[in-house]
């Protein structure tokens, strides 16, 4: 999770202290890049992975989706011969491997759809079958999926503006298998990944002057939440 990053960064450095090896990071959105650059520099893959997974309670992980793929690049260099490796090494019938010469605008997309689906099921505490029965919440998702669309655009995404209600349709029509690792670690009182997610969404938006105000709403209670269980 993207709160253990200090941690595994330090322990990162500590064990390449010399060689440093290219590192592949599949994290929500690009808060682990960035900080795994400031310490590695441009040896930092990026990757969106497609896969959907519960995990009970007594320890077992329940795939949840179909065709599980994890799409890999690079922020720096999509020339890499290190990426056509991994392909040859991992691709199979069981997950399936894409490349992309353009992962920035990938991770924003899967973006639209994690940040508008935790945030809305943190901020409400149900499952997203029990929110989406009226029109102001389903107005709320496409508000909450339209916002950081315009971020990635301001961001130098390359996303036509129609994945809007693609993404709203994905959630919509897949409401009973919808799942949200963020609204699971908040049911367990475990921390959450807001500030890789709907944070940072908040925090490009400002950047450019853009106003994202549910964003920012979810976020800063979000952040409370955080705040709470860390004292």
């Amino acid at each position: 999770k993207s709160y253990h990053n200090k941690e595994s960064i330090d322990y990162l450095s500590d064990l390449f202290k010399k060689n440093v090896p290219f590192i592949l990071t599949l994290q929500n959105g690009f808060r682990a890049t960035e900080q795994l650059y400031d310490f590695f520099g441009e040896k930092i893959l990026t990757g969106a992975a497609y896969i959907d997974a519960i995990l009970s309670e007594k320890g077992k992980v329940f795939e949840t989706g179909g065709d599980p793929k994890i799409v890999l690049g690079s922020m720096f260099n999509n020339e890499l011969d290190i990426l056509t490796k991994i392909f040859d090494l991992m691709n199979s019938d069981e997950l399936a491997i894409e490349l992309s010469k353009d992962i920035k605008s990938v991770i924003w997309r899967k973006l639209m759809y994690i940040s508008s689906l935790s945030g809305i099921m943190c901020l409400y505490r149900q499952p997203l079958e029990n929110i989406l029965t009226d029109k102001t919440s389903q107005h709320l998702l496409k508000e909450l999926i339209t916002e950081t669309y315009n971020t990635s655009i301001k961001n130098n995404a390359n996303i036509h503006e129609s994945e809007i209600q693609k993404v709203f349709d994905e959630l919509y029509y897949n409401q009973p298998n919808s799942i949200s690792s963020m609204y699971e670690d908040m049911k367990k009182g475990n921390l959450i990944e807001v500030d890789a997610i709907q944070k940072y969404v908040s925090d490009i938006a400002s950047t450019n002057s853009l106003p994202v105000p549910f964003t920012d709403l979810i976020s800063t209670v979000l952040s409370k939440y955080i705040e709470f269980i860390e004292k």
